[in-house]
């Protein structure tokens, strides 16, 4: 029953690292801006969300989102599990400790060919996925509180239908749009990258 609850929890914890945008785009945004080589000093360091229980690494190139859990396990069933996602923490009994699964998303990695890019005091992470379309986040800082945004939601599908002038009458997600510089900034303002988590810098 155990190793079930392990590989219940496991599961879970992965669904946090799968969530697709619900659009895409054909090419970096925002479209006609540089990229930059890495992101700024005062935006490094350690952030947590106690609320979602995440952790987010920034490093100069490199963003990682790490999900944890506490549970106690035998050291039999922790055998049983791959160490990968696992992290002995205390042992409780001869035979009973506490483990700490964990899930490691990875945000962004210049070094593996993502792209960085800025408007206005925004920062724009761009990966590119396994259509070769280009998923985008938006990364704000102030004041030690940095904000994760995604595009999730419908609404947002509205927006760039609306600005873009295309009439999309399939269900497949996500939507791939080829969007100018002007158009993503005004779906930027108009509340694009709706869907938010709010970091507070260790």
């Amino acid at each position: 029953m155990k190793n079930l609850k392990i590989s219940i929890l496991l599961s879970f914890l992965a669904l946090y690292s799968c969530k697709e945008p619900v659009a895409n785009f054909t090419e970096p945004q925002p479209s006609e801006k540089k990229n930059l080589s890495k992101l700024p000093n005062r935006v490094l360091g350690i952030y947590s969300n106690p609320e979602l229980g995440y952790k987010l690494s920034v490093e100069s190139d490199l963003i990682t989102k790490t999900f944890s859990n506490l549970d106690t396990v035998s050291i039999q069933d922790y055998n049983n599990v791959e160490k990968e996602n696992t992290k002995l923490l205390t042992q409780l009994s001869d035979s009973v400790y506490i483990v700490e699964f964990s899930i490691i998303d990875t945000i962004l990695n210049l070094k593996k060919g993502d792209v960085l890019r800025k408007l206005n005091q925004n920062y724009f992470l761009n990966t590119k996925n396994a259509n070769e379309n280009w998923n985008v986040s938006k990364l704000n800082f102030k004041r030690n509180y940095l904000t994760l945004s995604e595009i999730f939601n419908e609404s947002e599908i509205e927006l760039l239908n609306e600005i873009t002038n295309q009439t999309v009458t399939d269900s497949i997600y996500p939507k791939t749009y080829s969007i100018n510089k002007k158009q993503f900034k005004e779906f930027v303002k108009k509340n694009g990258f709706s869907e938010s988590e709010i970091y507070v810098k260790e």
